[in-house]
């Protein structure tokens, strides 16, 4: 079947479209003909999009989909439809299952699930055996059978020589680590962002210098190695100019940020909402800007959701009690076109949400192009949508969002040559 988008616009800064008014044939799961808008004539399916932007299918670094072992706050399919729906076509996930993701046969199991989604569902590797933080795991085994990178997320690598030797036995394979970067001596029991919330409000608090500390050591051993190292959720304004720093000396370093915390600020936890409880914390209006501005700068290479599914079990307690999460699959896209649009600019979202996360795992997109794979959602800039628990597709509703208004709707999504409207 020939499918036919027609009178679309093109937002995608590798293409020779950009910005333009285009029809967009597909056919067997490829693009054959970029014309003019109204120009293309045939007998099509009629994808029901005019007027609408269609960008490339975005990828994100970091979700939990929490299969298999907890499979009551998300397994493959509901992760999956959630990521549809918020325009991912590619989702790499964090071994933080039961049993986790440590071995071929568990890589491969990931693996066989995503043969039957819509969805690319990507898995990393355990750093260490149980995610234990001591016994290095058979890496290149896991890279074998592929795995698209090792990390101990959500937790960090406490032990240096542990994290030394995992950057060395990555090394000859060209392999990446990635780490949540916070030393959890300095994290002990905080709650929210050491700050003047934390004091007003009598709760603990998680200083900048817990994730910093952990920062530094990283990129000391990781330029000792001369290995590739990639930081997931960037929180801070003094982790900015770390990371700049490693960039301008050619380290082959890596960051990414939590779409939360872009768009919110400490002062979101002063309420006790526990869906606005991160580790890291959400941080202060100083944070926040420069986190924008390393992004702007490219000192910050991507957007991630950080998708964490909690039960209501785990997350409607006293806030000291809840669990750190949040989920965000479904409504990342929306938010940053909500909140960073002016700012940053579609173009620049695309970048940092499809183009640049895939290049950091090397799962390079071919864009939207003429015999480029059709990898594509479609965005209808100017409906709005009301975030509710009864319209979230993920089997978990501990989002930010909840209530919130965000501007612009996905309307549908064509990858794996299939086409599913929402």
């Amino acid at each position: 079947m020939k499918y036919r988008a027609s009178n679309v616009i093109v937002v995608d800064p590798t293409s020779s479209f950009n910005g333009k008014k285009t029809d967009i044939i597909i056919e067997n799961g490829s693009i054959i003909t970029i014309e003019d808008a109204g120009t293309t004539e045939g007998d099509f399916y009629e994808i029901p999009v005019n007027g609408q932007y269609v960008l490339p299918g975005l990828c994100d670094l970091y979700a939990d989909f929490c299969d298999p072992g907890f499979e009551f706050r998300e397994d493959i399919h509901s992760g999956a439809d959630a990521a549809l729906r918020g325009g991912y076509t590619t989702v790499c996930v964090i071994p933080h299952t039961e049993p986790v993701i440590q071995n071929k046969s568990q890589v491969e199991y990931v693996l066989n699930q995503s043969k039957q989604v819509l969805v690319e569902i990507l898995p990393y590797g355990t750093i260490t055996a149980n995610l234990d933080g001591k016994e290095p795991t058979e890496m290149y085994d896991m890279h074998q059978s592929g795995a698209i990178g090792f990390t101990d997320a959500p937790y960090s690598i406490k032990d240096a020589g542990v994290m030394l030797r995992a950057l060395q036995y990555c090394k000859p394979f060209n392999g990446t680590i990635f780490t949540l970067p916070f030393d959890k001596t300095l994290v002990g029991e905080g709650q929210i962002n050491e700050g003047k919330i934390s004091l007003e409000n009598g709760m603990k608090g998680i200083s900048n210098l817990s994730e910093t500390l952990q920062i530094q050591r990283d990129l000391e051993i990781c330029k000792y190695t001369a290995s590739r190292l990639h930081f997931f959720g960037i929180s801070t304004a003094e982790s900015v100019g770390l990371i700049r720093k490693a960039k301008q000396e050619g380290m082959q370093v890596t960051a990414s940020v939590f779409l939360h915390h872009l768009v919110f600020t400490e002062n979101e936890a002063a309420d006790f909402d526990t869906n606005f409880k991160t580790m890291p914390p959400l941080r202060t209006e100083k944070d926040k800007n420069a986190l924008i501005e390393g992004l702007r700068e490219g000192t910050l290479d991507a957007i991630c959701t950080q998708h964490t599914p909690l039960d209501t079990e785990s997350k409607q307690l006293e806030f000291e009690y809840a669990e750190f999460g949040v989920i965000g699959l479904e409504t990342a896209f929306q938010a940053a076109y909500t909140y960073l649009g002016e700012t940053l600019g579609m173009e620049k979202l695309v970048q940092l949400m499809s183009f640049q996360p895939r290049e950091i795992i090397n799962k390079p997109l071919s864009g939207i192009q003429k015999e480029g794979v059709a990898n594509l959602f479609f965005f209808n800039h100017e409906e709005t949508s009301i975030i509710e628990t009864g319209n979230i597709h993920s089997k978990s509703v501990n989002t930010p969002f909840l209530g919130k208004t965000l501007q612009g709707k996905i309307t549908g999504i064509f990858c794996k040559n299939e086409w599913l409207m929402f």
